[in-house]
């Protein structure tokens, strides 16, 4: 008995070292991550090259199906697709959103995060793709005011389960 007490206490450690090694891994990750985003955002003066390098980055390092960017307008009617890495990619600078529609849009109205971890089960969702499953979008947030939004999208439902804390930094 004593023996497998031991043994189960020894067992309890080893899980709770692994668990801690993977949270720290974790950690790392995110932190390598949001360190390059920062790296190409200082070091470009293009806009486009700045979008373009947050949406490559962030489809590789989250492993989504595409990411993308929406800015207002100036006329603070519609979102426009800027930049796109996947295959949301051939919409740009044509696909548009007025203000409230689709997810994108209620997150600009309402401006917090909006996580819908399966399309299907979503009354009234608006698809520029049928493959789409899970989509997390955060606001884009200048100064106090939305700007636009970050998206990143699935084919696989809950998929961003665990990305919420990294898209909302």
């Amino acid at each position: 008995r004593r023996l497998l007490t031991a043994l189960a206490s020894m067992a309890a450690l080893a899980i709770d070292k692994e668990q801690l090694h993977q949270e720290t891994a974790n950690q790392l990750a995110e932190a390598s991550t949001l360190y390059t985003l920062a790296t190409q955002i200082t070091s470009s003066l293009s806009l486009y090259m700045v979008l373009s390098s947050i949406v490559s980055i962030l489809r590789l390092t989250l492993d989504c199906r595409a990411c993308s960017i929406f800015l207002i307008e100036p006329s603070r009617e519609f979102l426009r697709l800027e930049a796109a890495s996947g295959p949301s990619v051939s919409w740009k600078g044509v696909a548009r959103l007025k203000i409230g529609e689709g997810i994108s849009g209620r997150v600009i109205q309402e401006q917090r995060p909006i996580y819908v971890p399966d399309t299907t089960l979503e009354k009234d969702f608006l698809y520029f793709d049928p493959d789409i499953r899970s989509l997390f979008v955060v606001p884009l947030i200048v100064r106090d005011e939305v700007i636009g939004t970050l998206s990143i999208d699935s084919t696989r439902p809950n998929a961003f389960d665990n990305e919420r804390r990294l898209l909302t930094i």
